[in-house]
């Protein structure tokens, strides 16, 4: 099979995992209001690093008396994501929410969401809080400032 019918093949086969997606889970039931993506970067420095980021959506809504921010990135890559790599993508939006956002929203870790399109399961930043997903961002951004 060629390259180009292969890249194909996997595009179908992603579409194909989400067909049966419950997508409810993703957002607050409540009134989402998205934040414009601009043309430029959202950038954050962690531990001396700077990290850009682009979440697929950056939405807000009212949570009883709080309004509150949450995001959610999907991404792709070959043979898809395991759960401690997305959730880095989780605490770098849940972390760049705070620096950006916090003074007007209070972020929801529960709603710092990454989805791999690849495998069709997702992770959100409230897991890394309980433990139940590994918390390897810093000591991943410390290896690469090694090799810098």
């Amino acid at each position: 099979m060629g390259k180009s019918k292969n890249r194909f093949q996997k595009n179908i086969d992603i579409l194909h995992v989400f067909e049966d997606f419950d997508y409810k889970h993703l957002k607050p039931t409540d009134e989402l209001n998205f934040l414009k993506n601009s043309n430029s970067k959202s950038l954050i420095t962690i531990n001396g690093v700077s990290i850009e980021l682009k979440p697929t959506h950056i939405f807000t809504y009212n949570n009883l008396d709080f309004k509150e921010i949450g995001a959610v990135w999907f991404m792709v890559k070959k043979d898809g994501f395991k759960n401690g790599e997305l959730g880095m993508f989780c605490d770098i939006m849940y972390r760049y929410l705070n620096a950006t956002y916090s003074n007007k929203f209070k972020v929801n870790p529960e709603n710092c969401i990454a989805v791999d399109l690849f495998n069709g399961y997702d992770v959100n930043y409230s897991q890394i809080i309980k433990n139940e997903i590994p918390h390897l961002l810093d000591n991943t951004i410390d290896d690469l400032k090694k090799l810098l």
